[in-house]
């Protein structure tokens, strides 16, 4: 997992049950199981990327529990296509709560966490995920497929293409596997204009051009700023909100003197629907199965395939 849950897996998971597989190990005499170890895991990313990141917790366990779920993940481990080490599992999730806020998200996760899990099944064997691999490679699945390939990540400074996978620390620009940038350096009040990039945990006021610390919900804002915490905006009354639920206000609202301040608001379980010509909607609820839809984040399941929503792949 920890080969990528930073990177793929567990980063993006929270909200999962601790019932159901228990995976290797058992959860008797105070040892986690796979689905606990992945709970805890996930928690422990959470509380990070909150800290980080800014944003409450709750919401970012959430975010990520949408995109991967324990129980699916759990499958693999059951299924012999990854093997779980419930004794690097707990040092795992303690040592993850102390990870650097530069290196929460260009880790492949602490050497605890590598070893924690361990996908078995060999380069060029099908795969469902990339829970299913090993440590130098990775799950490629074709568009509108339920399975894949493990294949082997392109090395540092090798060509590589939009559907690559680089070793850890390094993405694919302009065709070359290059190193993850830095974390940003400028600090409170220094300049973020031009590409510099602010230090983890603060922010770029839209306006000023200066870096600021994020401001939180439910604090007071000055509206077209953009300093409000993540899955929040700056409401009209100046304040802090988070994201709606279906049924809330969404989109762009534009300074009432018709400038180029602005403010953002998403949606939460659901998604934001947009008149014809406006930049301002309603959150609607998410889709059921067959309905039509742009984009999977529209659908109850997550996935959307030829403008329909459709169910989620059964992983075996």
């Amino acid at each position: 997992m920890p080969k990528s849950l930073l990177l793929m897996a567990c980063i993006t998971l929270v909200g999962c049950s601790s019932a159901g597989s228990s995976g290797a190990g058992g959860s008797g005499g105070g040892t986690l199981n796979f689905t606990q170890f992945c709970t805890q895991y996930a928690d422990a990313i959470a509380s990070q990327l909150s800290t980080c990141n800014s944003g409450p917790k709750d919401l970012w366990g959430k975010a990520l529990g949408d995109i991967v779920r324990c129980q699916e993940l759990s499958h693999s481990v059951d299924a012999g296509r990854a093997v779980y080490d419930p004794a690097s599992a707990q040092a795992c999730i303690t040592s993850t709560a102390g990870l650097a806020c530069s290196s929460i998200l260009n880790s492949p996760g602490t050497p605890d966490c590598v070893k924690a899990l361990d996908g078995k099944v060999a380069t060029g064997a099908t795969c469902y995920g990339g829970i299913d691999c090993g440590n130098g490679s990775n799950c490629v699945i074709p568009s509108g497929s339920c399975s894949g390939n493990c294949k082997v990540r392109i090395a540092a400074g090798a060509a590589c293409g939009i559907a690559d996978d680089c070793v850890s620390g390094y993405y694919c620009a302009n065709n070359l596997c290059t190193l993850n940038p830095p974390p940003g350096m400028a600090d409170v009040d220094a300049s973020c204009s031009g590409g510099i990039n602010c230090k983890p945990g603060l922010v770029c006021d839209r306006l000023t051009k200066n870096c600021a610390k994020p401001v939180k919900e439910g604090q007071p804002c000055t509206f077209g700023h953009g300093l409000c915490e993540f899955f929040t905006s700056c409401s009209s009354a100046g304040t802090c909100v988070r994201s709606s639920m279906a049924g809330g206000a969404c989109g762009t609202t534009r300074a009432a003197d018709g400038g180029s301040d602005y403010e953002s608001a998403s949606c939460i379980d659901s998604f934001c629907k947009l008149p014809a010509a406006s930049s301002l909607g309603t959150c609607a609820a998410l889709l059921a199965i067959d309905g039509v839809c742009t984009f999977g984040s529209q659908c109850q399941s997550g996935v959307c395939t030829s403008s329909k929503c459709a169910a989620r792949c059964v992983i075996p």
